[in-house]
């Protein structure tokens, strides 16, 4: 068994089964956990760390312009990535309880990540086959999804952006937070609370969505699009507002203000 520590500049540490790297700064190079676990590391400009088969990682911090990739069963828990810093997750890795500070983040090819926190200027982009869960979205903070999404929470300022076969399933929009479908993405499970928006509705009570998008006692003021069976009752078009309605989608009892 090997145990590393300290400051490392430009090497490549291996990390295998019954190694630990404790309190270990990357200045550069990078870490490779393979069956090995490292707590409590620091990852600078130019440094890298890869996790993988079962290989774990405790307590990391990711500052600018380090790296932190996750794949093959391997697993990070308690992580911050910070301005600049960058996370990926694929092939069935995980990360768990995850910050972002600014950082980044992408899941892609079976990568989860459960329980993280977006903050100002984090950003969390998930393609295809990757997938969150419980995941919430503060104030500054953005969520992309391809893939899949569950237990969604986006707070005032924060945003969900849901892309073509993204989907979204029992998401809370509270007010000031905004959640926009594109094209083929779908939403189910969706409550918009008094304030937040939806497709650049804002309303003004409670909404619930069980699958098909149907907006209610809500205004707009941005750029708003009705189709595939989407509805709207009881809507007030402001200033600057625009609703189109295309295919099959409807609205009524409608108002549109002066502009």
């Amino acid at each position: 068994m090997a145990i590393y520590s300290g400051i490392f500049y430009d090497e490549w540490l291996k990390i295998g089964s019954g190694d630990i790297a404790s309190s270990a700064t990357l200045n550069g190079g990078c870490m490779n956990i393979n069956y090995g676990s490292a707590n409590n590391t620091t990852v600078n400009s130019g440094g890298s760390m890869c996790i993988n088969s079962d290989g774990t990682a405790t307590n990391t911090t990711i500052n600018s312009c380090g790296w932190m990739n996750i794949y093959y069963d391997g697993t990070a828990t308690n992580t911050t990535v910070n301005s600049g810093g960058y996370m990926t997750i694929y092939d069935s890795g995980a990360a768990n309880y995850t910050t972002l500070n600014g950082g980044s983040m992408e899941i892609d090819d079976n990568g989860a990540a459960n329980y993280t926190t977006i903050n100002s200027g984090g950003y969390m982009e998930i393609y295809d086959s990757g997938a969150a869960s419980n995941t919430t979205v503060n104030s500054g903070g953005c969520m992309y999804i391809s893939g899949s999404a569950n237990d969604t929470t986006v707070n005032s300022g924060g945003c969900m952006i849901i892309y073509d076969s993204g989907t979204a399933t029992s998401t809370t929009i509270n007010s000031g937070g905004c959640m926009i479908i594109y094209d083929s993405g779908t939403a189910t499970n969706t409550t918009v609370k008094a304030g937040g928006k939806i497709n650049n509705f804002t309303v003004w009570e409670d909404n619930y969505y069980g699958s098909v998008f149907h907006v209610s006692n809500a205004y707009l003021d941005g750029d708003a699009y009705l189709m595939d069976g989407a509805t709207a009752t009881d809507i007030t078009v402001n200033s600057g507002g625009y609703m189109a309605i295309y295919d099959s989608g409807a609205a009524s009892n409608t108002t549109v203000n002066s502009g």
